[in-house]
């Protein structure tokens, strides 16, 4: 949900301030080829703020990856 108010603070302004660094869209990170770009035994993060939580949620690497969150 791209845009959802969810974390908002009454007063919050409606615009998204503009983030400071560069950005994937999720389709983008979806489709990334994790097995060829992963060694064997690694240990991969995923990077998301409040806004796209859910979303991250979605992000699903290949199947024998144990997956905890923090």
């Amino acid at each position: 949900m791209a845009g959802s108010k969810q974390g908002r603070k009454e007063g919050d302004s409606q615009k998204s301030l503009k983030l400071t660094y560069p950005t994937m869209e999720l389709e983008e990170i979806k489709n990334l080829p994790i097995k060829q770009m992963a060694d064997k035994n690694c240990v991969l993060f995923l990077w998301t703020i409040n806004k796209y939580l859910e979303q991250s949620y979605e992000v699903q690497g290949p199947g024998d990856l144990n997956q905890v969150q923090c």
